[in-house]
């Protein structure tokens, strides 16, 4: 083989391995964003989350109490 053929063949074997080739594409199911799912049932079972009572329900807790 002569050195052109092998100039050749070497770039046409860089060529075509290249990679992806085009545009890159968006996922198509983007991955959700925050910390995932609980992994177990239980695990959010015991967890309480406390919340201020808001005017309404203090004005229903007052009248349930004067009744």
């Amino acid at each position: 083989m002569s050195k052109y053929g092998l100039l050749l063949l070497l770039v046409g074997v860089c060529i075509l391995g290249c990679g992806v080739k085009g545009d890159p594409l968006p996922p198509e199911n983007p991955p959700v964003i925050g910390r995932g799912y609980p992994t177990f049932r239980k695990a959010t079972e015991r967890l309480q989350i406390r919340t201020e009572p808001t005017e309404d329900e203090e004005a229903k807790k007052k009248e349930e109490q004067e009744d």
